[in-house]
Formats: C-alpha cells, structure tokens, sequence
C-alpha cells in the first residue's frame, strides 16, 4: 500500500540528491529551467513514467523550457516528447500560494485573496478554485555546477492510447510504462519523484 501525504499541509522534502547550499543569486548562464507532468489516468488509476533504458532509471518525463515558451506548454511538450503520449494540464484543487487575479476574485465573490482555500465552507471542493498551477518545484545543481530548476504540473492521459512514433530526440532512450497507483514504491527510482507522485495522488483524490 502506497503512504499518501496531506496535500493541505506545507510540505519540504529535502532530497539526498541535493546539496543544501545552493547560492540565493544564479544569473542567467548558471541555471536552466525544465518542467515535467505527473500524468494520470484516473479511471484506470494508471501512472505515466518513462524507463531510461540507458540506465534502468524510472522517473516521470520532464525537459528543458525553449526560449519564449511558457512553464505549462513546456511541461505538456516535453511529456509529449519523451511518450509520444498526448497529455493535458488537470484543473485541480492543489493549495497553492500563487495568487488569484482581481478579476477572478470579483467573479466568484472573494474580496481577499484565497488560494490556500480550495473548499467550500460545507468541506467540498470549490469549482471556483481548481487551477492548473504547478505542485512542486524541485532544484538541485548538476554536475556542470549549473542550477537545474524544475517545475512539475499535474496532467491526464489515456493509459490505452498508442503513443505517436519519431517523437523524441536522437539522445532520450525511454519507453513508456503505465504504472499502477499503488506500485509508485516498487516502481519509481528516486525518492523525490515517490514523494512527487504521492502528494499528486493525494490532489487528485481531493478533487474526485
């Protein structure tokens, strides 16, 4: 059985794979941006990862962002990319601490600000308040020195699609695996992507 965490509680999981003094300032030329999707399909309960087979490594599928592009295509494109699987961004409840416009906040009657809120006052889930904001970002300096920033977004996907041929760059030698929810322990890697995975499960089964 997979151990769930509260995704309504701050949580900070410190990686073994990252050191702890990363410098406060990176110019330009010292880091990169990438961004990845923890995709699901919910009614099969189905987990979208992608086996390295140089190494055996098992992790999700994540890239570099292109000069222009915005965090959320660059997560879809890049999931795309790697799978030859279409995916979408998942509206869902996540707390979140980026802030809602003033314009939405009239809309649905909310004079202050209240993205950590994302239920009603009966418990349920606000449709006003689902968003397709990023639940994670991971950072960690590679071995070049240069900082690697990364930006993770929960997605959908179709666990029975046959994924597109001649997707992926010459360098990624991945295929594809529908993991079972409960075989993230088993199945993934790294410690950090079985945290990432868990707190996206635990989302997406507030909002359904």
């Amino acid at each position: 059985m997979t151990t769930m965490i509260d995704p309504t509680q701050p949580h900070k999981h410190v990686s073994p794979r990252t050191e702890l003094t990363i410098p406060r300032l990176h110019l330009a030329p010292s880091f990169v941006i990438s961004c990845g999707t923890i995709t699901l399909d919910i009614e099969n309960r189905k987990i979208l990862l992608i086996r390295w087979l140089t190494t055996n490594e098992i992790l999700f599928a994540k890239g570099r962002k292109d000069i222009g592009a915005t965090l959320e295509a660059t997560a879809v494109r890049e999931t795309y990319e790697e799978t030859g699987l279409r995916a979408t961004l998942l509206p869902t409840s996540a707390p979140t601490r980026q802030t809602w416009s003033r314009e939405h906040r009239a809309r649905v009657g909310n004079a202050e600000d209240k993205s950590l809120s994302t239920t009603t006052s009966a418990g349920d889930v606000d449709p006003a308040q689902l968003h397709t904001e990023a639940i994670a970002v991971h950072q960690r300096i590679t071995s070049e020195g240069v900082l690697k920033i990364i930006f993770w977004y929960i997605a959908e996907g179709d666990s029975t699609a046959i994924p597109d041929e001649d997707t992926k760059e010459a360098d990624e030698d991945f295929e594809n695996i529908w993991a079972d929810w409960d075989a993230i322990d088993s199945t993934l890697t790294f410690e950090d992507d079985r945290v990432l995975a868990k707190y996206a499960l635990n989302v997406v089964a507030t909002r359904v």
